[in-house]
């Protein structure tokens, strides 16, 4: 499943790096999955100059963050994310997409709990790849869900 990761209270020193070095520039698309009793995040490494939009290349690097089920502590459902100054097609409103926040155990146990934000952008129907993430996290992880 391909959503946005909109944003993190991560540290960026504290997430993976590619093998040159790259840091992770959010936001940017990111493949969802679940094995072995762990979330893998599959995130698409952008350039600082590059718009997020354009990081679904599959050409692109990407990192690999992996969470445990232990390490997962929630997921909290009924959010939504603003990408910048991007407004509709008539250029009224600002955008909005729905999104899910995740809350992991703080690694370094500075903070109770740190957060992953992921979007959905589907122009069709994007609250449909919200309730896909649940089903994934929750149902399969055994997390969780708080309604927003």
């Amino acid at each position: 499943m391909e959503l946005v990761l909109a944003k993190t209270t991560v540290p960026q020193k504290v997430l993976p790096r590619e093998e040159h070095g790259k840091p992770l520039i959010l936001p940017t698309y990111a493949r969802l999955s679940v094995s072995a009793g762990a979330l893998r995040i599959k995130a698409t490494l952008r350039g600082p100059e590059d718009e997020w939009f354009t990081s679904n290349d599959p050409e692109l690097p990407t990192i690999e963050i992996t969470l445990l089920k232990q390490d997962i502590r929630h997921l909290r459902t009924g959010d939504t994310w603003r990408p910048g100054d991007y407004t509709d097609y008539q250029g009224r409103h600002p955008i909005e997409y729905p999104a899910a926040v995740l809350a992991i155990r703080d690694p370094l146990g500075v903070e109770n709990e740190l957060y992953f934000t992921f979007a959905s952008t589907d122009a069709n129907n994007p609250d449909y790849w919200i309730k896909v993430l649940v089903k994934l996290i929750c149902e399969e992880l055994g997390v969780s869900e708080i309604p927003f």
